[in-house]
């Protein structure tokens, strides 16, 4: 059963979607990348609900349907915005939750895992681990000085195709044409100086020591956005249990190999949440 679900995080209204098995069955909380929203796990949480799970799938703030301005988030904010799912959860779920998010997702629920022990399995998936060191070029980082020069006196928003092509991103034709004719990814994608600044200062690697749970990391062989060595990166970083797992797709499987991803991520989170849920 799939419902339409909201919830307060920080005084803005979330919106998003719960598909329920079960009211004991394991819970996968799946967040999306950026300047994407719910839409992108479609068909991967219905599959999962197909398996047994129970999926809560959400706007971030500032994202699809959800409250906030357009553009102007920080990471601690998303982060919020998951605890607040766990919150909402409470009154929903007795069983185990696992947390899965790809790209932006991966990031966040790292840090949220760090905080929370609620979560009691992870995986992410073509994780930008420490930003600096693969997505900041020469020129990347001097668009970056030049808009927080300019923002001190007018404020504006940049297009987040200047730093990172479509073509990086996406490869499917169709997907790409729904997407880009998708106005609520559109308003997202441009982004304040303040924004873009703040990234630069992730770091997952140092986060994920912090986290208990067991882990997961994921990297599509062919993502020509991340690096490999993001994922070995936060792989390395992170405590037993442990697994890295190479998949032949790019950048966004949860929406160009769904499938694939589907069997990875129930392989993971069924045994590591039935244990937990033993416990």
């Amino acid at each position: 059963m799939k419902k339409n679900i909201s919830f307060e995080s920080e005084g803005l209204k979330l919106v998003g979607d719960f598909y329920f098995h079960d009211r004991n069955a394991p819970t996968l909380i799946l967040l999306h990348g950026m300047c994407y929203y719910s839409f992108e796990y479609e068909g991967l949480a219905s599959m999962l609900l197909e398996k047994g799970f129970n999926c809560l799938v959400f706007d971030f703030r500032c994202h699809g349907g959800s409250e906030g301005k357009r553009g102007d988030w920080r990471l601690n904010g998303l982060v919020a915005d998951v605890i607040s799912a766990l919150d909402f959860l409470e009154n929903e779920v007795d069983g185990p939750i696992g947390v899965f998010g790809n790209s932006l997702g991966g990031v966040v629920a790292v840090y949220a895992a760090a905080q929370d022990s609620r979560i009691k399995a992870l995986a992410c998936c073509n994780t930008a681990t420490k930003p600096s060191r693969a997505l900041y070029t020469p020129l990347r980082r001097w668009l970056l000085v030049f808009m927080k020069s300019i923002s001190k006196v007018i404020p504006f928003t940049v297009n987040i195709s200047y730093f990172i092509p479509r073509s990086l991103v996406l490869s499917d034709e169709e997907i790409i044409e729904r997407v880009e004719n998708d106005p609520k990814v559109f308003e997202s994608r441009s982004f304040t100086a303040e924004t873009y600044s703040e990234m630069i200062r992730w770091d997952a690697s140092r986060e994920v020591k912090k986290v208990h749970a067991p882990i997961l990391v994921i990297h599509g062989k062919h993502d020509k956005l991340q690096p490999v060595s993001q994922s070995e990166l936060l792989y390395e970083s992170a405590s037993e249990p442990k697994k890295l797992t190479l998949i032949e797709a790019g950048h966004v499987p949860t929406l160009e190999q769904t499938g694939e991803l589907y069997h990875v991520l129930s392989d993971w989170f069924e045994p590591k949440l039935s244990a937990a849920g033993a416990l």
